[in-house]
């Protein structure tokens, strides 16, 4: 299929072949409506030419978004399950020494340490360490 041309005729045993889910499915006959390929499958009795791509493609990308919903209900589902078990805690805090954190915090914002190498001590993500600066200013004025 990476290979295909313009008028090429592709037939395939099942529909399968062409992706492993909706999505990739949708995304490989979008590629095959692009470069004008004809695709036979004998399992599922589908002759599609460009034309016919325009008709299906809402289908499949329909077909993918209620994939991902059901993924993602499944997903709650067992979250929910787990947590009612006492299994799942989410996900682990990064542990960075409270006082090491408020050091590095007061030195950066009077200059003196670069984001970065706060960043590269803390092993924390940018968006982290602001997260925990912002907490830390709250918890100071309170």
């Amino acid at each position: 299929m990476e290979e295909s041309q313009y008028g090429d005729i592709i037939e395939v045993t099942d529909l399968r072949v062409v992706g492993r889910n909706s999505r990739e499915c949708t995304k490989q006959l979008n590629r095959l409506m692009h470069y004008g390929v004809h695709l036979i499958s004998r399992k599922e009795s589908v002759d599609l030419e460009v034309k016919d791509y325009k008709a299906l493609l809402p289908v499949f990308y329909r077909m993918y978004q209620m994939d991902e919903e059901n993924r993602k209900n499944e997903q709650k589902k067992g979250i929910e399950r787990a947590k009612k078990e006492g299994v799942y805690a989410g996900r682990k805090r990064k542990e960075v020494d409270e006082e090491l954190l408020t050091d590095l915090i007061g030195k950066f914002q009077n200059g003196k340490l670069e984001l970065e190498e706060v960043l590269e001590i803390t092993g924390l993500s940018r968006s982290t360490f602001y997260r925990r600066m912002k907490a830390f200013r709250e918890r100071k004025f309170e």
